[in-house]
């Protein structure tokens, strides 16, 4: 599968995605000659609801002036957006997705459906990390997680490839092959003392299937240290190989249409460093 078509995430309002992450994605769709779309999150915030509120607190001048201020930074954001993908020379579109929530994944998980590839800005904000998950569970699409505090840019030098076997690694392995033709060194890590593997070869089985592909990938281990599980050892992995992204499956099921998401997948929704494609 190639990669032409992405799609972006950017937050307006309270805090605005930092130019940085927007110069990355348009790197990311550079390397692969791609257009990229932008759906900016604007807040349309809600009335006040009562007329104590109104006239004790003057809260509903207060909330108008909130909501010109989201309106007015979705629109510097689309400027920006639109500027920076003409100096980089990339076919560009953008749309604007409103939310009464303070980040909402309303309408963009249906935009997120069709396109290869949607690239999700990720800090510390938990709203963030909830449209995330909304993403990588609901858009049937793989999600690449850019971090806010990364600021030195997209490159493809060594990616981490996690694998235990399962059917999430096996299609977050096949989603990121446009990735793994373009890296300089692939490396494919297993997790041991935390579970059982699917299949004891199947990683000297996978790194067959990514040699016909004209990857050369090594395999490397990293032990789950007492009770911490998978995802702390993956980011200990990645950190000491210098790791420029990381490829994993998102394991998760639905219980009354909330996500319960595995603990992999959890800490690097959390704690990420560097960009994580994950596909579920």
């Amino acid at each position: 599968m190639a990669f032409k078509d992405f799609l972006l995430q950017l937050t307006s309002y309270p805090e605005r995605t930092p130019a940085h992450v927007i110069e990355s994605a348009m790197a990311v769709a550079d390397v692969f000659d791609a257009r990229i779309t932008a759906a900016v999150c604007k807040v349309d915030l809600p009335d006040a609801t009562n007329y104590l509120a109104r006239t004790l607190t003057d809260l509903a001048a207060a909330i108008a002036a909130e909501r010109e201020k989201s309106k007015s930074l979705s629109s510097a954001l689309v400027d920006e957006f639109m500027a920076a993908a003409w100096k980089a020379g990339q076919p560009a579109d953008t749309v604007v997705l409103s939310s009464t929530a303070r980040v909402g994944s309303g309408g963009l998980i249906e935009h997120a459906r069709v396109h290869d590839l949607t690239i999700m800005p990720v800090s510390d904000d938990v709203s963030l990390q909830f449209v995330a998950q909304d993403l990588i569970f609901g858009s049937g699409r793989p999600v690449l997680l850019l971090p806010c505090a990364q600021r030195d840019g997209f490159k493809l030098g060594t990616i981490v490839v996690a694998w235990d076997g399962s059917r999430a690694a096996a299609r977050a392995a096949a989603d990121a092959m446009p990735f793994l033709q373009r890296a300089k060194s692939v490396c494919l890590l297993t997790i041991t003392g935390d579970k059982p593997l699917d299949g004891d070869d199947s990683i000297h089985k996978l790194c067959r299937n990514l040699e016909a592909h004209d990857i050369k990938a090594q395999i490397g281990t990293e032990p789950a240290v007492g009770y911490e599980g998978a995802g702390p050892a993956i980011v200990r992995f990645c950190a000491r190989v210098n790791a420029d992204l990381l490829v994993m499956g998102a394991y998760g099921h639905t219980r009354f249409r909330d996500f319960i998401v595995g603990g992999a997948t959890k800490t690097l929704l959390a704690t990420t460093k560097l960009p994580v494609l994950l596909s579920h």
